[in-house]
C-alpha cells in the first residue's frame, strides 16, 4: 500500500524527504483491499499489453506471408500500377477552428493523433488516397510512412506529402506494400536529411499478385487485424485511464473501501 502511494506522489518524493510526508492512512484491511484492487487493474493492464503484443506478431508474421512475391507475381513500377502528386504548403492558412484536417508528417508520425487545423482545402485527400511522408531528419522514423484515407472532405495535404492513387491496384493492398518500403527507406544515409522526389516515388518496383481480387481478399485480412489491435490498444488506454482515476479516489479517501 505505500509503494501505490509512493507511486501516486512521484513527483512530492522528488522534492521532499520520506520522514516529512504525511499520509492518509486507512485502516489495515482496507489498505489491503485497496492495494488489491489496483494491483487486479494492474495484471489486466498488463495481460492486455501482451496480448497485444502477441498479436503485432501475428500481423507481422502474416504480412511477411502474404506479401512477400510468389510465383507468378508480376514487378510493376508503382508509377504504372497508381498516380503521384504532392501536396502544398499551408503555413499561412493554419486554424484551430478550420473545418479540415492538416496531413503533414506530425500527422502521420502520430498516426493521426496529433494534428493541425485549416480552414482552406488547398490539396484534398480523397478516399482511398494513400499519403506518404516524403521528408525526414537523418534516421528519423516518418520517412516514406504512410496514411490511408477513409474519411471524405476532411482532410488537406501539406507540402512535402505525397499522394498515391491507385488506378491498377487495390489501393489498401497497395497501402501495405509501400508503407515505409525499404527501398526508400535506404534513401537516408543517415548524414543529411531524407527528402524523396517523385521519381524516387514513381520508380519504386512493386512485386505485386497480378489478381486485384486476391490483392482485396489479402488488404481485407491485414485491415482486420489492424482493427483489432487499434480495438485493444483503445481498451488499454481505457483501462489505464481508470486505474489513475482508482488511485485518485482510493488514496485520497475520495472512495472507501469498507
Amino acid at each position: 500500500y505505500f509503494w501505490l502511494l509512493k507511486d501516486s506522489k512521484s513527483e512530492l518524493f522528488k522534492q521532499i524527504s520520506i520522514k516529512a510526508t504525511k499520509f492518509i492512512l486507512p485502516p489495515h484491511h482496507e489498505q489491503a483491499a485497496i492495494a488489491q484492487a489496483l494491483s487486479n487493474t494492474d495484471a489486466l493492464i498488463t495481460n492486455l499489453q501482451n496480448l497485444i503484443a502477441k498479436k503485432r506478431l501475428i500481423k507481422q508474421g502474416a504480412m511477411q506471408e502474404l506479401l512477400t512475391p510468389k510465383k507468378g507475381w508480376e514487378v510493376k513500377k508503382l508509377g504504372e500500377v497508381a498516380d503521384f502528386t504532392s501536396g502544398t504548403a499551408h503555413e499561412n492558412v493554419i486554424d484551430e477552428n478550420g473545418n479540415y484536417i492538416l496531413v503533414n508528417s506530425k500527422f502521420i508520425s502520430t498516426n493521426g493523433n496529433v494534428f493541425k487545423r485549416t480552414d482552406k482545402n488547398l490539396t484534398p485527400a480523397f478516399i482511398d488516397d494513400i499519403l506518404i511522408v516524403l521528408s525526414d531528419v537523418p534516421n528519423g522514423k516518418t520517412i516514406a510512412k504512410c496514411f490511408i484515407v477513409e474519411l471524405e472532405n476532411t482532410f488537406t495535404v501539406n507540402q512535402r506529402i505525397g499522394i498515391i492513387k491507385a488506378k491498377k491496384a487495390n489501393a489498401k493492398y497497395l497501402f501495405y506494400l509501400i508503407n515505409r518500403h525499404k527501398d526508400l527507406l535506404a534513401f537516408d544515409d543517415g548524414v543529411k536529411q531524407t527528402n524523396l522526389r517523385n521519381q524516387d516515388i514513381n520508380n519504386l518496383q512493386l512485386t505485386i499478385h497480378n489478381s486485384i481480387e486476391e490483392q482485396t481478399q489479402i488488404a481485407t485480412i491485414l485491415t482486420d487485424m489492424d482493427n483489432e489491435i487499434t480495438t485493444l490498444e483503445q481498451k488499454l488506454h481505457k483501462y489505464k485511464s481508470i486505474k489513475q482515476g482508482m488511485m485518485q479516489d482510493l488514496l485520497t479517501g475520495k472512495i472507501r473501501l469498507v
